[in-house]
This record gives structure tokens, sequence and C-alpha cells, in this order.
């Protein structure tokens, strides 16, 4: 199975000559990382369509937030039907940015779980933990905030045969601080992940539910990062829209 590749633009680039700039480079290299990897592109909602117009099929697309009903008028809200309508398959969810500046709370994670599962959009649901790990040992307080992670999530939510998520474990420390957990921590949050979705849905669900890394992804972590067998993919924020960054990630993908 192909590894992914999930570029989230987050509030950037702040330009559409910058968009511009970053499409063409985008534009270069599909071809060749498409056939190594699953490609997802998360631009901002007032870039969707651009992107989508320049880039075409090339990509996968998702947007950064949703609603989680169709049925009332909320304004600067995007409803899942609007979403489906605008040729998106995944849905960012539960991102820390959101939960520290927003107040987003694990009800509000769930509804929009629940209603991205109902519209066969693909959650990609973040979890993680706060505080910076000082050792290669997962701890019971990490493997606690890890566990009330997923289970606050996924409350009441059973998963049928079509249903559809992915799991991106981005640490909130490592967040835009150049900093990551070791490979040793990733690969154990990695495997504490798959053990509690194989114990919460099914083994035969839960191992096939893609695991990601994101934080801090940068030219000179995300080769190893992405060998690892306990990661199905990395989950690039910031630098997927600095095009000098994203010019260095792809030429180490490409040349890998």
């Amino acid at each position: 199975m192909k590894k992914y590749i999930v570029f989230n633009f987050k509030n950037n680039p702040s330009t559409t000559s910058e968009l511009n700039d970053l499409i063409k480079t985008y534009n270069s290299s599909v071809s060749v990382l498409k056939r190594k990897y699953q490609l997802i592109l998360i631009p901002s909602v007032l870039h969707l369509l651009l992107a989508q117009d320049k880039l075409k099929t090339k990509f996968l697309y998702g947007i950064q937030n949703i609603f989680w009903l169709d049925k009332i008028a909320i304004t600067g809200e995007i409803t899942p039907k609007m979403a489906v309508r605008a040729g998106v398959k995944f849905v960012l969810i539960g991102h820390s940015e959101r939960k520290k500046y927003l107040n987003e709370d694990w009800p509000t994670i769930n509804q929009k779980i629940k209603a991205s599962l109902s519209h066969n959009l693909i959650p990609i649901i973040c979890v993680g933990e706060k505080q910076k790990i000082d050792d290669d040992k997962v701890s019971f307080a990490l493997k606690q905030e890890i566990f009330e992670d997923l289970n606050y999530s996924f409350r009441g939510i059973k998963l049928n045969a079509r249903d559809k998520l992915i799991i991106a474990y981005e640490p909130q420390w490592a967040i835009g601080s150049g900093l990551t957990p070791t490979n040793q921590i990733i690969k154990e949050v990695g495997k504490l992940i798959r053990f509690w979705l194989c114990r919460r849905f099914s083994e035969a669900k839960g191992s096939t539910i893609p695991i990601l890394y994101g934080g801090s992804i940068e030219r000179n972590n995300i080769l190893e990062i992405l060998s690892l067998k306990e990661i199905n993919g990395i989950f690039i924020g910031s630098a997927s829209s600095n095009n000098q960054k994203l010019k260095q990630i792809i030429n180490k993908l490409i040349k890998n």
C-alpha cells in the first residue's frame, strides 16, 4: 500500500501570486510523487477551487474544518454537503491549533467526525500529547493522553464497512517548533494507536486505518519517519506552503 503524504496549507499563503508559485512547484513534481505516494492536498477554503482548477485530479483534496449540521444557516461555516459538492474527500478534524486558539472541545470534535462519516467523507483526526517527551519511553501519562484523545473523539461512534478514517499523530509541542519526538517514540505511539483501533473497532477494521505522523516535518527527517513500518504516511503543515522548504522536501521524496 502506498504511504500517504498530506499537505496542510493552514491559513497560508497570503497572496494569489504565492499560491500560483506553490502550485507550479506541486505541478512540476506530482507525476513522480504519485507513483510512490497517495497525495492529499488541504488548502485553505479560499484557495481550494483555484488549486483544484490548476492541479485537477493529480491530488485528492481535503478541507481544514467542517460544521456538523446541514439544515441550519451558519455564517462562515462549511457543511458536509458543501464539501461533497466541492469534490472534497477528506476533512481535517481536531487539529491542536483549533483546540488552543478556538477552544474546540471534544463534543464538537466528536460531532464533526460523525457528520463527516455520515456523508462518506474521510476524517483525518489529530491526536497528540501537549508536553515534550525527553526520552525514548512511552510513559503512563502519554498513553493516558493518547487514549483520552481517541476515547473522546470516537465516543458513540461505530464504523461500518464503508467508513474510512485516518489518524494523525501530531504532538502539540512539536508543531512549528522544529523539534520532533525520537523515532522510537513515534513507533511506540503508532503501535499504541493501532492497539486502540483494533480493540475499539475490530482487528480487521483497526488494522486497515492509516496512521500518519505530523509535527515539524522537514527534509532532514521526512525519509526516516516515512520508513517506520508503524507509520503509514506523513502530515506536513507549515512546510507545505513554504515554497523553499516544499522544494527541499519534494526533492528528498523524489530521490528516495
